[in-house]
């Protein structure tokens, strides 16, 4: 996604090391987060004659968590790339998903429309494609969708900083 030559075997083993803690962090925040929304939309789904308040209330558990899955489009490609603490990659990832919403909407549709798609004629099948091709696939999709965004708005903004205080710095010394 990145247009550059990796190592696959050593650049893995390097980042697993050098994200290993901020990846359990997000991983643990992954996991409450999911069973949190899980038992909020399950108790709202089945809230016996709870009417249109109850509908409504399970209407924004699902965009909430819609969102929270369109934040993960770019909560690892930042992992990786930057030295961010968790909250300002959440921050980061929140902003991103709201920025590009209907392109972020359309990538998570598309995503879950391959997962589908993997299963649909025969589950064992399915597992194996899924294990072997749609998880790279889908990892593919995201990083290439995500990549030229914070390259644009993350990395060329670093770039351009650093250059600016090269600069002055470089002036002061000729003052």
């Amino acid at each position: 996604a990145r247009e550059e030559h990796a190592f696959i075997w050593y650049d893995f083993k390097d980042n697993a090391k050098k994200n290993l803690k901020q990846s359990l962090i997000i991983s643990l925040i992954d996991f409450v987060v999911v069973i949190i929304f899980g038992f909020v939309i399950n108790f709202y789904l089945k809230f016996p004659d709870g009417g249109s308040l109850t509908a409504f209330a399970a209407g924004i558990a699902i965009i909430a968590f819609v969102f929270f899955l369109m934040m993960h489009i770019y909560i690892y490609p930042m992992l990786v790339t930057f030295k961010l603490t968790v909250k300002q990659i959440y921050k980061n990832a929140f902003i991103f998903s709201i920025v590009g919403l209907i392109p972020n909407l359309l990538i998570i549709i598309l995503c879950i429309a391959l997962v589908l798609l993997t299963f649909f004629f025969n589950t064992y099948i399915g597992i194996l494609l899924y294990i072997f091709i749609t998880s790279s696939l889908i990892g593919l999709i995201l990083n290439s969708y995500a990549w030229p965004k914070l390259k644009k708005y993350m990395v060329d903004k670093i770039n351009q900083n650093e250059t600016n205080l090269a600069e002055a710095k470089q002036n002061e010394i000729q003052e």
